[in-house]
């Protein structure tokens, strides 16, 4: 607990919190301090060494009780602990002490009848290699409105007594706040802003939120080209990053990896996330209604 209030006082830059766990924690006081008005290690690498060391014990910690729960767990329960105990793992991985982190040397392409890849690593070259091989599967592909039409009718008429979205209401300020209190940490999108920005004064924060909420809600659909339309091209603008698959031997050396062995990871902006994240949670009791017990895998609708 005090090494995670230590991580927290140095993210937030909380003076108040590090003055107070420096006082009452001598191993606190080892390895933080506040130098002109920011809250420091004394040693950056000391201090990364012993946050990476308490997390890979909690992780371990974390499998050995849920892998004891699978054991006694009845059968319907087994499912979800087995998840639980993979993505333990995979967070763990985050944590090892050295190389966390793969950054490729370049995108390999496999040339039929030679024996040695091709290996690009000017940008220009990866960039447009890339946006070659994924673009089609992110393209917009035509549907058939029609047929659409008539599935959802048919699935309308089946689950009509089900369907209870009336009492449904925008997320107001409130629902904001508690969206910002609970979110978790993760990477923004473009504009950089990261959840503790948000967090910083979550009041404001919600107003402005719950305000564009409520005016987009009242617009008519746009058309290409209007002011608005190119304003939800930029709210949901994203960043792209390519994360290598699996584990290879020359990794150690010069990571590389060919285009379809890379996974795709999509940064939005944290602004886009919490409005998405509100509504989901207004909308998720109606939606687990018409959802049956067996594909309910988790809170997200």
């Amino acid at each position: 607990m005090i090494l995670e209030s230590m991580s927290w006082a140095i993210w937030r830059n909380d003076s108040k919190l590090a003055n107070k766990i420096i006082y009452i924690s001598s191993f606190a006081a080892q390895h933080i301090g506040i130098y002109n008005g920011k809250v420091l290690p004394h040693s950056f690498q000391e201090f990364e060494n012993l946050y990476i060391g308490a997390k890979q014990k909690f992780s371990q910690r974390e499998r050995k009780d849920l892998k004891t729960q699978l054991c006694s767990a009845p059968v319907n329960k087994q499912k979800q602990i087995k998840s639980r105990i993979q993505a333990a793992k995979r967070l763990q991985g985050i944590w090892w002490p050295r190389k966390r982190r793969i950054q490729l040397s370049g995108l390999r392409l496999e040339t039929p009848g030679a024996s040695v890849p091709n290996i690009l690593t000017s940008p220009y070259e990866v960039q447009t290699t890339l946006r070659d091989h994924w673009a089609p599967v992110y393209a917009i592909r035509p549907i058939d409105l029609d047929a659409a039409h008539k599935l959802l009718g048919v699935y309308r008429r089946r689950n009509e007594a089900k369907i209870e979205f009336e009492d449904v209401q925008l997320p107001d300020t409130d629902d904001y706040e508690d969206c910002i209190t609970s979110a978790r940490h993760s990477a923004p999108g473009r504009n950089g802003l990261p959840y503790i920005a948000w967090r910083a004064e979550k009041k404001c924060s919600a107003e402005a939120l719950a305000g564009a909420s409520d005016f987009l809600a009242d617009q008519e659909i746009p058309e290409p080209g209007d002011a608005l339309h190119n304003f939800l091209g930029e709210l949901n603008s994203q960043d792209v990053v390519f994360a290598p698959k699996g584990i290879e031997e020359a990794d150690k050396l010069a990571p590389t990896r060919a285009p379809q062995n890379l996974r795709t990871v999509f940064l939005c902006n944290i602004d886009y996330k919490l409005m998405a994240g509100a509504t989901n949670r207004k909308i998720n009791k109606p939606c687990v209604r018409l959802t049956p017990f067996n594909q309910r895998g988790g809170s997200f609708v």
